[in-house]
């Protein structure tokens, strides 16, 4: 020490001062790191608490992306216990998909010292995932190194699912107003300003670029029919509505004019309206089809209305009037003085109420589909009427029924004439029925049958085995051909007009029959001829006898003429009636005819008249 010069000294007394003061502050500092590590301490237990009791998902991670700490809030959002998640790595908790995002972003988020609006998908311990999204930063050790996460998520797992449907229900609305037909615009208001367009080029012609930016009035005719419109929408808003609906001319790009339907839907903010949604809809086809329309209902109306002895009507499925014409209307006052109504029920304007019960079961056959006609009366008191009536279902597009359809015609008239024919029919048919013997047939200009009586049934059924009907050609039943054309030579001398009678024989084999048929034409009173009459009479016992005899005369004439004895037959009067001489000596043969007193006794000088008288008057030979 002795040895060490005074400066050497100074200089370690220099150095142990230096030394000293660095000693202190080292002290000093190692005091004020424990004084910032009990703060700290103190710090992350007041925040492990904070986030222990916090409603939000909490979780530390340490710098190898393992679980350090979690609250239980995170613990029952995620279904986990404790010891199933501190000591694992968050990667082995998130999906598939998200795993290499984690990788890629954990050194970024621990370089950079927080996160916002993270998304991760998350497994619950059930096995299903849920979107989070997550707010956090690091913590740093005294000397600035990576110490561990602090993260709070929330979940979004419905937020997502409603993002997801808000954005496909967007798609969707997009592709929807592009495939419409109808121009849709979005127009801020009071500028009249077009901001959105879906694709107007198939009405107007332009494309979705032309649109947007500009004011509505190009695609009006002229200014005045934009102020026109203009006027429409204040009066629409003052009404306080929010929707108007308008037929207005708008015009395409190539200055073309057409009729629109437009619908505006009013957006109000703070009393005001800030924009308007429209929606125009070409109806040029929907006018021409109007057009066609009125013009056919004004001839259908027309056309209903021109059958003035036609009552047509319709009615819904009440029963309550959708249309009647005129007929029907002065119809209905002499039948039950009443004036019908539309949309008002038919019932209510008939007093009687059989008529209701009556007509009411036809309009029910025809609610359920069924068309049918019928002759009915109908009316009041005295004021009876007959109508036919032809009741019809009204089928709509989707083939529903819904109402009916009646023509009635007042045939009131006909109807009496058809009834008192039929009796009349009735009072000749009895006639004709009456002579059993008798057998009588009408028969039209084709020989088809008009009637016939019962004794023609029988005749047919009993020679031709035949069971005729009206209406059916006769030589059908005839199946002789001799007949056939016996039959139709005498049918076509009667339609000439010839009345005549003839007697012929008819049937088949041994049974043939003998008749006398007398033919007369049906003359109309136009003098046409409509048919023939035929009156027919089976002499088959008389023709017979007629034969007999005249072979039995022919028998005995023919012993008379071979008679040796000359004689000769003569009438009161003289008169030869027969003779079997076939000539007097010098005289010409007698003839029926001849006078015999004259003749033959003036050559021998006989008074013959005297002495014939005198044998007739004594009545001896």
């Amino acid at each position: 020490m002795e040895k060490l010069s005074s400066n050497t000294m100074e200089q370690l007394l220099k150095d142990n001062a230096q030394l000293r003061a660095k000693i202190a502050k080292l002290e000093q500092a190692e005091g004020r790191i424990r004084i910032v590590e009990e703060a700290q301490q103190e710090s992350e237990e007041k925040y492990k608490a904070l986030y222990d009791n916090a409603p939000l998902s909490y979780q530390s991670l340490n710098e190898d992306g393992s679980f350090k700490d979690v609250n239980p809030t995170w613990l029952s959002t995620l279904g986990y216990e404790l010891e199933e998640v501190i000591g694992k790595f968050y990667i082995d908790f998130l999906h598939p998909d998200w795993k290499q995002h984690f990788k890629k972003n954990f050194p970024e988020f621990k370089k950079r010292g927080y996160v916002h609006d993270v998304q991760f998908k998350i497994r619950h311990k059930k096995g299903y995932y849920l979107d989070i999204m997550f707010e956090g930063c690091v913590g740093y050790n005294p000397d600035g190194s990576f110490k561990q996460t602090y993260c709070v998520f929330q979940d979004i797992t419905k937020r997502k699912s409603a993002e997801e449907e808000l954005k496909r229900s967007k798609e969707y609305l997009e592709n929807l107003t592009d495939s419409i037909t109808d121009t849709i615009f979005s127009v801020r208001m009071p500028e009249r300003v077009i901001e959105w367009a879906n694709d107007s080029y198939k009405i107007f012609g332009y494309t979705h670029n032309e649109c947007v930016g500009k004011e509505t009035t190009f695609l009006h005719v002229n200014q005045e029919s934009s102020d026109d419109f203009g006027r429409k929408l204040n009066e629409t808003v003052k009404a306080g509505k929010r929707i108007m609906r308008t037929e207005h001319p708008l015009k395409r790009k190539n200055g073309e004019v057409f009729p629109a339907e437009v619908t505006v839907t009013f957006i109000e903010e703070n009393d005001s309206i800030i924009n308007v949604t429209s929606i125009i809809k070409d109806i040029t086809e929907r006018k021409l089809a109007e057009e066609e329309l009125i013009r056919n209902k004004l001839l259908l109306e027309s056309s209903i209305e021109s059958p003035k002895d036609m009552i047509i009507l319709s009615l819904d499925l009440e029963y309550r009037y959708l249309y009647f014409n005129s007929t029907h209307k002065a119809s209905m006052l002499p039948a039950y003085g009443t004036v019908p109504r539309i949309g008002e029920c038919i019932f209510d304007f008939m007093s009687n109420k059989d008529d209701i019960k009556k007509v009411k079961a036809h309009y029910d056959r025809a609610l359920a589909g069924e068309s049918h006609i019928v002759v009915e009366e109908y009316g009041k008191g005295d004021a009876r009427y007959y109508y036919e009536i032809r009741f019809n279902p009204i089928i709509d597009e989707k083939d529903e029924i819904i109402g009916v359809t009646s023509f009635a015609q007042d045939i009131t008239d006909r109807e009496k004439t058809r009834r008192e024919l039929e009796n009349t029919n009735s009072m000749i048919t009895s006639i004709i029925d009456s002579p059993e013997k008798i057998i009588i047939f009408a028969l039209d200009t084709s020989y088809n049958y008009l009637s016939f009586n019962k004794a023609h049934i029988k005749e047919m059924k009993l020679v031709y085995d035949a069971d005729i009907k009206v209406g059916q050609y006769i030589l059908d039943y005839m199946p002789i051909e001799e007949d056939r054309q016996k039959a139709i030579i005498n049918y076509k001398r009667v339609l000439k007009g010839e009345r005549f009678v003839e007697v012929q024989q008819y049937g088949s084999g041994k049974e043939r029959s003998w008749y006398e048929l007398i033919f007369n034409p049906i003359i109309d009173i136009e003098k046409k001829i409509t048919g023939f009459t035929v009156y027919v009479t089976n002499i088959t016992d008389r023709k017979l006898a007629e034969i007999a005899l005249t072979e039995k005369e022919a028998y005995n004439f023919a012993i008379f003429q071979n008679n040796p004895i000359a004689t000769i037959i003569v009438d009161n009067d003289g008169k030869v009636i027969v003779s079997n001489l076939k000539q007097m000596e010098g005289y010409r043969t007698l003839a029926s005819g001849d006078i015999m007193y004259k003749d033959y006794a003036t050559k021998h000088k006989i008074d013959m008249y005297s002495e014939m008288m005198k044998i007739i008057k004594s009545g001896k030979q």
